[in-house]
């Protein structure tokens, strides 16, 4: 009885070592298009803005920021259930946004930034 005991709290410990330390693996290995912004109600297309990004979330927790398809940044980012939280390496800013399946969103000085998984 007590070896099942164990067995069973070691199966469980496994479990959140392995699938509880964050939820960085929804977003590893992902690219992020920009898609288009909200401001003061009005909603733009980036066709719209004539502007094109991506971010792409590396494995080692590395995010590179891409505008108009050239690195015009990186930083360190990480995730806590539907949050993702980025710190900019050049500015030190952070900017938080929220996931919500294929959907991300930032909100940066009062602007809404949308993004979709690609």
């Amino acid at each position: 009885m007590k070896r099942r005991i164990i067995a069973l709290m070691l199966a469980a410990i496994l479990v959140v070592v392995l699938f509880g330390c964050g939820n960085n693996s929804s977003i590893k290995g992902t690219k992020w298009e920009f898609t288009g912004a909200e401001y003061q109600g009005m909603n733009l297309s980036k066709e719209q803005m004539n502007t094109f990004g991506t971010l792409e979330f590396s494995e080692n927790n590395v995010v590179n920021m891409y505008y108009d398809y050239d690195q015009n940044g990186m930083g360190q980012y990480t995730v806590d259930d539907n949050k993702v939280t980025i710190m900019d390496y050049n500015t030190g800013e952070e900017m938080t946004g929220t996931i919500d399946g294929k959907k991300m969103t930032f909100e940066y000085q009062g602007i809404k930034l949308f993004f979709e998984k690609e």
